[in-house]
């Protein structure tokens, strides 16, 4: 824990210039602002989700806030010259447009709708496609990328199990347990979680309840990966390179957009484990203890969901 901290002071000391770290911030608080007061992800976005023209518009949903970051950030530090490279432009537009497509993927359902299935069965698969549907092609299309650009590096976007120290994630897992058991008792918290209610099926694939929530977890576990390698991995390590350092923030931008419709706290503490984890990605090029991480709280929210589903039964 105390290298964790150390490296973060470290990390923080040499990048901090007080007004592009102000522009950020305002930033974020400003898009928090207008998704919670005018409900702008739910009201102008989510009704585009599925339909043909919603890749685009999640497209232009993500890249606007990462561009509108990313370009007066550079200014302030003077480092607007980094976005002469074609390779920024490439990757960051790519990138983009596989998130939109697979965030507003819902074809899924379709899918299984065309299967012999009961109305459980139907709901289920959904479900759990809807958490595996962005690993296959987030890894083809983000190794192409590395591939191209970054095959002479030793780790695929941080990949890799090695040159990390894990204590630290167990260190700071242990420090987050009171905040996610304390956050489980707020209304907007119970009414998110669990993902997965597994009380409201039944008769799903010969499946016992225990058995649905253990392959519903592991479906929802592997979701993580996904993110991770796409934050920290493509956006993070595949941007050094390029921005350096500067990579971290306007990803975490990005970052903190793909939480809006989530309680508000989840959202805003989105905006600064990124910042946590893009650090850490960026000094050991590795992504798996953010992985570790993500996914054990993901799952310490399920459990702490359902306990507090059954206190109040």
């Amino acid at each position: 824990m105390k290298q964790l901290i150390k490296d973060l002071k470290e990390h923080f000391y040499c990048d901090f210039e007080k007004y592009s770290y102000l522009y950020i911030v305002s930033l974020a608080i400003i898009l928090v602002s207008i998704n919670y007061s005018f409900e702008f992800e739910r009201r102008y976005i989510r009704i585009y989700f599925g339909k043909p023209n919603g890749h685009f518009i999640y497209f232009l949903y993500y890249s606007i806030p990462f561009y509108i970051g990313i370009l007066p950030f550079l200014a302030i530090r003077k480092q607007i010259f980094k976005l002469k490279k074609l390779e920024f432009w490439v990757k960051s537009i790519i990138l983009l447009l596989i998130l939109g497509i697979f965030t507003s993927f819902d074809h899924n359902h379709t899918i299984v709708r065309n299967l012999n299935l009961n109305e459980n069965e139907i709901k289920y698969a959904g479900k759990l496609i809807s958490f595996l549907k962005r690993i296959i092609p987030f890894l083809i299309i983000i190794f192409i990328l590395y591939w191209i650009y970054d095959k002479n590096t030793k780790e695929y976007y941080g990949l890799r199990i090695k040159g990390l120290n894990y204590q630290a994630f167990i260190y700071l897992l242990l420090l987050l347990l009171p905040f996610v058991l304390i956050a489980s008792f707020l209304p907007g918290i119970q009414s998110y979680y669990p993902q997965f209610k597994y009380w409201n099926y039944s008769e799903v694939f010969s499946l016992n309840k225990f058995e649905m929530n253990i392959i519903f977890l592991l479906c929802y576990a592997i979701d993580f990966v996904s993110v991770e390698l796409f934050f920290r991995g493509a956006m993070v390590i595949g941007f050094i390179s390029i921005l350096g350092r500067e990579a971290i923030l306007p990803a975490a931008i990005v970052y903190l957009v793909i939480h809006f419709g989530k309680p508000l706290g989840e959202t805003i503490s989105s905006f600064f484990g990124a910042y946590i984890l893009g650090v850490i990605a960026f000094k050991y090029k590795n992504i798996f203890g953010g992985i570790i991480l993500h996914i054990s709280l993901a799952w310490l929210m399920e459990f702490a969901a359902i306990f507090q589903h059954f206190r109040l039964k």
